[in-house]
C-alpha cells in the first residue's frame, strides 16, 4: 500500500462565536445576540443545510475535491448571511495537513492456508484492504491469522470477543455490523440498528 501525501490539505470553517455568560442572569448584550441571530438559524434553515449539501452537486464533500471546495463557499456564505465574523486573524479558514493511502494494487488478494485447504478472497469483492498508517509503504506477508468475530469489546453488554486472545503481530479478521445486525436477534445490541461498536 503506498502513501500519497496531502499536505496540501483541506480547510476547515472556523467560526469566531464568544462564549456566553455561564450565569444565570445573561447579559443585555448577549440577550441582544441571541434575538439577533435567532430569525437566521432556524427548522427551514436546516432543511435547507442538509438538502444542499447532501446533494449530488457537493459530491460527497470530501477533501480535495470540487465538493469540498463548494461546501467551503456555501458554509461561508450561511455564516456572512448570519452576520458572523471570521475567528482566524480575519480568515474564515485554517490549514489542517492531512495525509491520504492509495491501495496501488487493487488485485491484492488474501491467501489463507489451513493444512491442505486453501481459500483465496478478493479486495472490494470478499474483503476491504486499507490502513491508517502513514507510510510510504505497507507489507503484510506470513501473517497468522486470529479470527475475532465482529470485533467487539462492549462492556454493557458484556460482551468481549478480544477476552483471551493474543493478537500482537497477528492479522485480526472481523466481521462487519453487530452481533444483532446480522443475526436478526432485536434484543442483542440494538438489532438491526448499527452502533458505535459495528462501525
Amino acid at each position: 500500500m503506498k502513501h500519497a501525501d496531502a499536505r496540501d490539505g483541506f480547510l476547515l470553517v472556523t467560526l469566531a462565536l464568544s462564549m456566553l455568560p455561564l450565569h444565570a442572569a445573561a447579559t443585555s448584550s448577549a440577550e441582544v445576540e441571541r434575538v439577533k441571530l435567532a430569525p437566521s438559524i432556524d427548522a427551514v434553515d436546516f432543511a435547507r443545510f442538509d438538502k444542499t449539501l447532501a446533494s449530488d452537486a457537493f459530491g460527497g464533500r470530501q477533501p480535495g475535491t470540487v465538493g469540498a471546495q463548494r461546501t467551503l463557499d456555501f458554509l461561508v456564505g450561511e455564516f456572512k448571511r448570519m452576520g458572523l465574523q471570521p475567528g482566524n486573524h480575519g480568515s474564515w479558514f485554517q490549514s489542517v495537513p492531512a495525509d491520504s493511502t492509495l491501495l496501488l494494487n487493487g488485485g491484492v488478494k488474501l491467501e489463507v492456508a489451513v493444512g491442505d485447504k486453501h481459500a483465496s478472497f478478493a479486495n472490494q469483492a470478499d474483503m476491504v484492504v486499507q490502513t491508517l498508517q502513514a507510510k510510504a509503504q505497507v507489507d503484510l506477508e506470513d501473517s497468522p491469522i486470529v479470527f475475532l468475530g465482529y470485533g467487539v469489546d462492549a462492556p454493557n453488554w458484556h460482551w468481549n470477543d478480544y477476552q483471551g486472545m493474543d493478537v500482537k503481530g497477528k492479522t485480526m479478521i472481523v466481521l462487519v455490523n453487530d452481533p444483532g445486525f446480522a443475526s436478526g436477534n432485536s434484543k442483542l445490541f440494538n438489532g438491526r440498528t448499527m452502533t458505535y461498536y459495528g462501525r
